[in-house]
């Protein structure tokens, strides 16, 4: 009847008999080659490169996707902000999505506003403040 151990005994006992010794003193396999645990390694420049050139691309896309994304909403924010202050960016942009100009006009004070209703026919209300 077999056992666990005995079986074991058995793979060894078979291992040992494919393998055999060379004059240099190392184990060969049956074949003529070395045994199935030997480690081969693989260039170590080329896989650290990879890993290197890889990291820095990863680093390069979230960089400009960063930059892109800060430059738009700064954008954003300037338009809303004053819209004629972007007029640059008319140069760089296709004829039919250029931005409108406004004339430049410094800002009026209430009391023309008043004026420029009552003109129009209008009753201006009062004003109210927004504390």
């Amino acid at each position: 009847m077999k056992t666990p151990q005995n079986s074991r005994s058995t793979q060894l006992s078979v291992k040992n008999t494919q393998l055999a010794k060379k004059p240099s003193g190392k184990r060969v396999g049956a074949y003529g080659n070395t045994p199935g645990r030997v480690n081969k390694q693989a260039p170590v420049n080329k896989s650290r490169l990879k890993g290197y050139l890889t990291t820095l691309g990863a680093i390069a896309i979230l960089m400009a996707t960063g930059g892109v994304l800060v430059g738009g909403i700064w954008l954003g924010i300037v338009l809303m902000v004053n819209p004629n202050a972007v007029v640059w960016l008319n140069r760089f942009l296709p004829e039919w999505t250029r931005i409108p100009i406004d004339a430049i006009s410094p800002p009026k004070t209430l009391a023309t506003i008043e004026d420029e209703v009552r003109k129009s026919g209008l009753i201006p209300g009062e004003t109210q403040s927004l504390n």
